[in-house]
């Protein structure tokens, strides 16, 4: 619900009413990275396993970190949306979604436009991670 809030495409994010498919759904797309330090980042997608059965349960936003430590925010927390306290080292964080990584992927080189003259007017250009297109009509 937020990633459609945060203009993040299913492509880049997939999602799924089940966290813990969710999460898997993130890591066949290669979009999850391992606990730790790093990843606890401001607007990170964190992956938790609150009631510790080993699967995720909760998708919450990182909001604040400091080295291992961070605040996370989700919804559904005891009937509520809810700030905790997490820290990579207990047990519950699963995983991350690198949000700037998503939000904004590297860049690949723009085609060149075609010619003018060439037949092709009011070209567009289109990019979404993988698919570079111009769309021309006559």
């Amino acid at each position: 619900f937020c990633l459609n809030y945060a203009n993040v495409p299913e492509s880049a994010v997939p999602r799924s009413p089940g966290v813990q498919n969710m999460m898997l759904m993130a890591q066949e797309n290669g979009v999850l990275s391992a606990p730790d330090s790093s990843m606890a980042a401001v607007g990170n997608i964190l992956f938790a396993d609150l009631d510790y059965n080993g699967s995720a349960d909760h998708a919450l936003i990182v909001t604040a970190a400091d080295g291992g430590s961070m605040t996370a925010v989700g919804g559904d927390i005891d009937n509520a949306v809810s700030a905790l306290g997490l820290s990579d080292g207990d047990g519950s964080v699963l995983g991350y979604i690198n949000i700037n990584s998503v939000q904004n992927p590297p860049q690949e080189p723009q085609p060149e436009e075609p010619e003018s003259g060439s037949g092709a007017d009011n070209c567009r250009y289109d990019d979404w991670r993988e698919q570079i297109t111009w769309t021309c009509s006559r």
